[in-house]
């Protein structure tokens, strides 16, 4: 890994856009680091990218999905799981990506969500 890899928040990880963007990740991961993902409702894609990239957290827009996310991911540390009411303002409609850098500086998608400046 780099000295200072990257850290990358993607909306909708389990959609097309979010697939391409974990690919781009999996194939450069001395630059990047997957800080968060967030999707509606599909725990078993969630629950394999947060065993492969073990990003610090993870979102499910859906608070049933969010609930079985944290069951298959019981044995995993350092996740942390938000989903329904919980969330907050983690909430993002659509796909995207922020990537946070030292200096607070944001490229692609636009403003990184308040989950990634934790």
């Amino acid at each position: 890994m780099s000295q200072n890899p990257r850290s990358i928040t993607i909306l909708g990880a389990t959609g097309s856009i979010g697939q391409s963007t974990l690919d781009v990740l999996a194939r450069h991961p001395e630059h990047f680091h997957l800080y968060a993902v967030s999707a509606n409702t599909q725990v078993e894609k969630m629950e394999k990218i947060c065993r492969q990239y073990r990003p610090k957290v993870a979102v499910m827009s859906d608070r049933a999905s969010a609930t079985r996310l944290r069951q298959v991911l019981k044995d995993e540390k350092g996740n942390e799981s938000l989903g329904g009411e919980e969330r907050g303002h983690h909430n993002a409609r659509g796909a995207g990506v922020a990537i946070e850098e030292g200096g607070g500086g944001r490229a692609g998608g636009g403003r990184a969500p308040p989950c990634a400046g934790r």
